[in-house]
This record gives C-alpha cells, sequence and structure tokens, in this order.
C-alpha cells in the first residue's frame, strides 16, 4: 500500500469543486472556519457565529460567541474553536453548553485539512493543515515545536496577514518553499517572500504546487517531514496532486 493514514485506513481522496464564492462581508473582514447545517452557511469572524443563505448570499442570523479558528456541526450543536478552547454551542439558544463532552467527542475527530498527516512509501510523511490565519498558525506552531524537523510548503491568499502568520510559522521550519493555490486570490511566491521581511529571506520560491511539492521532499531532512499550510486552497490541491500520482 503505497498511501496510508495514521490509523491505516485506506481513504480515497475526491477532489473538490468550487461552485460558488460569497463575501466580502463588511461586518465581518475575516472568515476564519465555515460549516453548514443543512439550510444556512455558517462562518466564525472573530466575535460571532454568522450564517446566510447559500441561495441568496444575505444574513441570516449570528450568535455571539467567540471564534477565532475551525467550525463544525455535528447535525446538532456547533463545535467552535476559541483561542485554546473548543466550545459546544447549541444552535437554539446559542448557549456554550457542557465544554468537557464537546472536548472529549472531538478528541478522535479527523478533520481533513486540519493536521492531516499523509504517509506515502518512500518519501517524507506530509503533514497537510489549512491553517489560514494567525490563530490557525499559532495553533499549528504549538503542535509543530514538539514534531520532527519539517519543511514547511507555504501558499497563502493575498488578503490574509501573511506578515504575521510567516513570523509565527517560518522560524520553525528547516526550510520553507513558496508556492501559489490555482485560485486568482492567492499571493504569488514574490509577494509572500515581500510581505514576510526577514522571516521570508531563505525561503525558496516555486509557483507550481507539483514542483514546489517535489523540492519540497527533496529539501526535507532525515527522519523529517514536509507541511503543507496556510490555505485550504494550497492543501486542496496537494491533495488532487496526491490523487492524481497514486492512479497514475
Amino acid at each position: 500500500m503505497d498511501r496510508t493514514r495514521d490509523n491505516a485506513a485506506t481513504t480515497e481522496v475526491q477532489a473538490a469543486e468550487i461552485v460558488r464564492e460569497y463575501g466580502p462581508f463588511s461586518d465581518a473582514p475575516n472568515v476564519h472556519g465555515v460549516t453548514f447545517d443543512g439550510t444556512h452557511v455558517w462562518f466564525a469572524a472573530g466575535d460571532a457565529l454568522r450564517a446566510f443563505d447559500p441561495s441568496s448570499g444575505r444574513a441570516v442570523r449570528s450568535i455571539e460567541v467567540a471564534c477565532d479558528a475551525g467550525t463544525a456541526f455535528d447535525g446538532r450543536y456547533f463545535y467552535q474553536l476559541a483561542g485554546d478552547r473548543i466550545q459546544k454551542v447549541d444552535p437554539a439558544t446559542g448557549a456554550v453548553v457542557d465544554l468537557g463532552a464537546a472536548g472529549a467527542a472531538l478528541a478522535g475527530t479527523q478533520w481533513p485539512g486540519r493536521l492531516e498527516r499523509v504517509l506515502i512509501e518512500g518519501a517524507p510523511p506530509l503533514l497537510l493543515d489549512g491553517a489560514h490565519n494567525p490563530a490557525a498558525a499559532r495553533a499549528l506552531a504549538a503542535y509543530l515545536r514538539d514534531a520532527v524537523p519539517f519543511v514547511l510548503l507555504f501558499g497563502v491568499m493575498a488578503d490574509k496577514d501573511v506578515e504575521v502568520m510567516t513570523r509565527i510559522l517560518f522560524p520553525l521550519a528547516h526550510a520553507v518553499v513558496l508556492t501559489r493555490a490555482p485560485t486568482d486570490r492567492a499571493a504569488a511566491p514574490e509577494e509572500i517572500t515581500r510581505r514576510a521581511g526577514e522571516a521570508g529571506r531563505r525561503a525558496r520560491m516555486e509557483a507550481s504546487p507539483r514542483r514546489a511539492l517535489a523540492l519540497a521532499r527533496r529539501l526535507a531532512p532525515a527522519g523529517g517531514q514536509v507541511v503543507v499550510a496556510g490555505s485550504l486552497y494550497l492543501v486542496g490541491e496537494i491533495t488532487r496532486i496526491l490523487r492524481t500520482a497514486r492512479r497514475a
């Protein structure tokens, strides 16, 4: 088997398709996480969970709760990251409930593109994490400080806080490879280098995600890994590349 997860289960990877984009939202300049409750799209806006109608884009509701990273919905409750906490939110009342149970329920949950480990025979392990804002970058950095040495394959949207994210992640990496996700919103490697300042001086640049992945693998130290981060678009593209290679 040439590709497994940590639990050795074989998983078929499906390519994502972007069917529509929403925003920007005048009252929510940053979107930290997105989920769908079957009717409305909800997103974490920092100070509130906000919902809109996907057919019209019209805002329909908000719940005031701290939310600066990922959001999930299990069919009954929202699970919302806020700093170093996981909050369980009742959408009917907006109340935060049963924090202990929320943490236990999510302890074994796997989120694609969030600390997702991919093992490929004959290549360094990959860690895919779509950390796309400073809060998510800090959470990833906290995990990586105790991890094996890694090469960071980084791409980010131009409208993100590139300066802060690169200061958090770049100094931890054995090497940094900058690339561009396949969307018009993505920052070019040259722009990331400029905005990263001193942190980006030693970064290598390769605009093609496929070639950037190959370069990052070559740069990975013995016993190390490649961490793909900065954008869920980039994580999706790397996942597509891996799936295509597996079928070849």
